[in-house]
């Protein structure tokens, strides 16, 4: 076994005993400090289970409690150099250190544990590295002081920008839960515009994902991460309607979800609406079997209890579109929590077709209704444009810099333009 406290303490004693100069400025208990740098062997630090890049993976990994009940273990250690390696950018770290090697100290306590350098440290392993560079923190610093020193380096010129959705929402909230401090996360996101309003719109998203994932806790966080824009746009629209309809914003809410675990794409959502099931799809069934699976959700008198409690209010609606949301989400997530195209056509395929076709053919019919209304809106503001121009004539010729010739040209040009348009408009009309 490793001991990592006195090898930190030989490569202390090693720097005093040369002399050697090389720091790293760090934030620390509000202050800056400059603490030692020195190199160490790759086996001696310990990769931190509490890495805000690992924290959306580990929610779901099938070993996760093998890292939650004994983080220092070798399965465990080697569970969180796995996740590392399958981090985006992890193969261009690899290549930049093998060109340019470790230029940035990793940040360790004095018993061994990476407070900021993980995944260097992992690549620095997968290239066969001699050693690590590492500052070492005070012999007093707690694990306040790693988390803080951890979000001043991880946040420190948008770094955080390199997360995963689902890690930085989760980042955001580790945040706000250990400072119960809405100002100070905002500062330390460097969020300078806006702060209240991104913290709520953070927090929204976050609950948004993990209310549906209450439909299915094996579902991973890594299922959302390509779901940024449709979690974005839904909290947005749901927001918009819960002021003035409850009822509306929770059937738009769990429609779109029912998409989202189908598998359409975002421009198929974005055309279901809360009346999309009702409206749209049940008029077109016809006593098959997704007309079948529709029904085991219609809601019966004896139900309302269940209603009230999903709406918050006395519904008139017919299906419990939660219900149905937790029903597909139960069938179509695998043992890895993922969703794939085979588990959709196995289980819902008819249903599948039937959402993204009229979704589809409800965007196709809006993008023909909107250029059939560009023509009129153009002329609309054409028209309009004309006439507020006319009303300023007197004005204009008044003023002796105003080149009149010019104008009574162009205004010719306009006259001729409308008789044609018209000229055509009477063809058309009379043919």
């Amino acid at each position: 076994m490793v001991d990592r406290n006195s090898a930190i303490s030989l490569a202390l004693a090693d720097y005093t005993d040369r002399k050697l100069n090389r720091t790293e400025t760090v934030e620390f208990r509000g202050n800056v400090l400059s603490i030692p740098v020195v190199t160490i062997n790759l086996e001696t630090p310990l990769l931190n289970p509490n890495n805000s890049r690992l924290r959306a993976q580990l929610a779901n990994h099938p070993q996760g409690d093998v890292v939650r009940n004994n983080p220092k273990s070798p399965e465990a250690q080697l569970i969180l150099q796995n996740l590392l390696s399958q981090t985006e950018k992890f193969e261009q770290l690899k290549q930049q250190l093998k060109d340019f090697s470790q230029q940035e100290p990793g940040i360790i306590s004095r018993d061994g544990l990476l407070v900021n350098g993980n995944t260097r440290l992992a690549a620095l392993r997968s290239i066969g590295a001699s050693g690590f560079d590492v500052a070492v923190l005070p012999t007093d610093a707690t694990d306040d002081d790693f988390f803080s020193i951890e979000m001043s380096l991880q946040l420190r010129n948008l770094v955080h920008q390199d997360y995963t959705f689902t890690n930085r929402l989760l980042l955001v909230e580790s945040h706000f839960k250990r400072t119960q401090n809405s100002e100070v996360t905002i500062k330390a996101m460097q969020w300078k515009r806006d702060g209240e309003k991104r913290l709520k719109e953070h927090q929204g998203y976050l609950n948004l994902v993990e209310e549906i994932r209450e439909l299915n806790p094996r579902l991973s966080y890594a299922f959302f991460d390509s779901k940024e824009e449709l979690i974005k746009n839904l909290y947005v629209q749901y927001q918009a309607l819960v002021g003035t309809s409850p009822r509306d914003a929770e059937k738009l809410k769990w429609t779109r979800v029912q998409g989202m675990l189908l598998g359409l794409n975002k421009d198929e959502i974005r055309e279901m609406n809360e009346d999309f099931i009702e409206d749209e799809i049940i008029p077109l069934l016809d006593g098959d079997d997704v007309e079948s699976y529709v029904e085991k959700f219609r809601i019966t008198s004896e139900s309302n209890a269940t209603l009230d409690e999903l709406l918050g209010e006395n519904d008139s609606s017919e299906f419990n579109f939660k219900e149905m949301a937790k029903d597909i989400a139960q069938t179509v997530v695998d043992s890895r929590g993922d969703i794939t195209d085979s588990t959709i056509e196995t289980h819902f395929k008819r249903l599948h077709n039937q959402y993204r076709g009229t979704a589809r053919r409800i965007r196709e019919e809006r993008i023909a209704s909107d250029m059939r209304a560009q023509p009129v809106d153009y002329l609309k503001e054409v028209t309009i444009r004309v006439q507020t121009l006319a009303d300023q004539i007197p004005t204009l010729f008044q003023d002796q810099h105003f080149d009149k010739s010019q104008f009574e040209y162009q205004a010719r040009k306009t006259e001729k333009a409308i008789q044609a348009l018209q000229d055509a408009l009477r063809r058309k009309l009379g043919s």
